[in-house]
């Protein structure tokens, strides 16, 4: 199981997780190491609970009250830590009633992710792989909203119209050229 792991975690380009930097990712990586192979391949981190926390304060930073508050099913309730103990102990049903919990966590994290996604900065750049003109959910349907401005140029600057995030390109319009000065 952990070398497959590490071959999943060295497939891919962006792990998205939920408290996974500080919880899952170390035990993984302990995991990976004590079975006496290398680190995975670099891949980008998406934690949401992370970034949620950056960026709201929800009554409650639990993956199901978020979920909740942003008006998602939320998670499965399960039967707790014996649910842990009747897995371990090979119970058919168990198994069945983890599966269930599982796939809806997943479930909810990518519906979070959707909502939450023009908020997420640092997003991986999704038109180099996907196409598109929207760096976070590669849609074409854009619409130029002006200019950005730094304190040396000036660049187009879009919305867009199927996930709300707003970016701008990188070619600027208009600018100073600084140089240093001896």
């Amino acid at each position: 199981m952990v070398r497959k792991v590490h071959e999943l975690l060295s497939e891919c380009d962006v792990l998205m997780t939920f408290n996974g930097n500080s919880f899952d990712k170390k035990h993984i990586n302990r995991e990976i190491m004590l079975a006496g192979l290398t680190p995975p391949a670099p891949y980008q981190d998406l934690d949401l609970y992370l970034i949620s926390r950056k960026q709201f304060r929800f009554v409650s930073n639990k993956l199901d009250r978020i979920a909740q508050e942003l008006g998602l099913e939320g998670k499965v309730h399960h039967s707790g830590f014996s649910l842990w103990k009747r897995c371990l102990a090979n119970e058919p049903e168990a198994w069945e009633e983890m599966k269930k919990y599982s796939l809806r966590d997943t479930d909810v994290l990518i519906e979070i992710h959707d909502k939450i996604l023009p908020w997420i900065s640092g997003y991986p750049n999704r038109t180099l792989r996907d196409g598109g003109k929207c760096p976070k959910c590669s849609s074409a349907d854009v619409m130029e909203r002006g200019h950005v401005y730094t304190s040396v140029s000036k660049f187009r600057s879009y919305q867009c119209l199927k996930c709300g995030a707003w970016f701008r390109e990188t070619r600027r319009v208009d600018g100073s050229t600084l140089r240093e000065v001896a």
